[in-house]
């Protein structure tokens, strides 16, 4: 009886830690055309102009893939959005993604993210100058007020006449898991078949 009862609670939480950690949203890039005042498949270009560029050139430092530029080739600083789906009101996530600069623009950059209407975070020109051969990666947790909310990225940058700015990738949204869920739940429904157990005897 114990027996199946551990064994049960052990699946049950190893149900529950796989689906946490299964991310919400991801996005690469990698499916997006290269170009200039380009589209993308995940987001809306809601206002300005967004760059997809690809490894090579000015971008090399950053490794293979594509990446984002906030700063389209219109020099009109852009912001970006995607409609998250599947989220459990109340629950906390985090949001995760790389970023670097535009080597032309320099790292004299401001990127603000987040969620519509609800928590929000800033990168800064301190931020950008700890890039160096590789892209920084940054978390930022958020509460959801629903089961759906919009992530947006923008450059807000000062000027951005130089077509240059903050340049983004590997975005992920995740739920964060329950701590010590799984160990409290067995060594309850444990106590629970050992307290049975004695009572039978």
């Amino acid at each position: 009886m114990l027996k199946s009862i551990l064994l049960s609670a052990a699946l049950v939480a190893s149900l529950g830690t796989a689906a946490q950690a299964a991310p919400v949203f991801f996005d690469d890039f990698e499916d997006d055309a290269e170009g200039l005042n380009a589209s993308l498949s995940n987001w809306a270009v809601v206002s300005g102009s967004v760059d997809v560029i690809p490894f090579g050139g000015a971008f090399v430092w950053y490794g293979p893939g594509k990446y984002v530029d906030m700063n389209g080739s219109t020099g009109v600083a852009g912001r970006i959005e995607t409609l998250l789906s599947g989220l459990v009101t109340n629950a906390k996530y985090v949001l995760s993604f790389d970023y670097g600069f535009n080597r032309g623009s320099g790292t004299n950059e401001v990127l603000s993210f987040g969620i519509v209407d609800g928590d929000s975070g800033q990168l800064t020109k301190a931020d950008f100058d700890t890039v160096g051969a590789n892209f920084n990666s940054t978390t930022f947790t958020f509460t959801a007020g629903s089961t759906s909310a919009t992530l947006f990225f923008a450059d807000v940058g000062a000027s951005d006449a130089d077509f240059g700015g903050p340049v983004i990738d590997n975005i992920s949204v995740a739920a964060v898991p329950l701590p010590a869920a799984a160990p409290l739940l067995l060594a309850a429904l444990g106590g629970l078949g050992l307290m049975g157990r004695r009572r039978r005897a």
